[in-house]
């Protein structure tokens, strides 16, 4: 598979995700946090499809952690995987726009 490209709002939604774990708790919770996220994406760059698919527009949803999902969709054409949103489990979903 190709290369993993974040979206503007995958890469803001994770510096927030970031920012909040450092004020509320410590580094070494936000540093495991994006471990947890780099683990999930090596997986994805390996196998793309392993998450399921939600929707007709084949956008893909993996459990980071139990609070955060990443969605992400698998750009056939240029063979990349795009990163759309880190995403609060505990939003209402409605909200979510990628």
């Amino acid at each position: 598979m190709g290369v993993i490209v974040w979206s503007p709002r995958a890469t803001a939604d994770f510096e927030r995700i970031v920012e909040y774990l450092l004020l509320e708790w410590n580094e070494t919770v936000a540093y495991d946090f994006a471990e947890d996220v780099d683990r999930v994406l090596h997986i994805v760059s390996l196998m793309p499809e392993v998450y399921p698919k939600l929707n007709a527009r084949k956008i893909r949803k993996a459990v980071v952690v139990k609070q955060v999902s990443l969605f992400y969709r698998i750009d056939e054409h240029n063979e990349d995987i795009r990163v759309l949103r880190l995403w609060d489990n505990r939003q209402n979903p409605t909200g979510l726009k990628y």
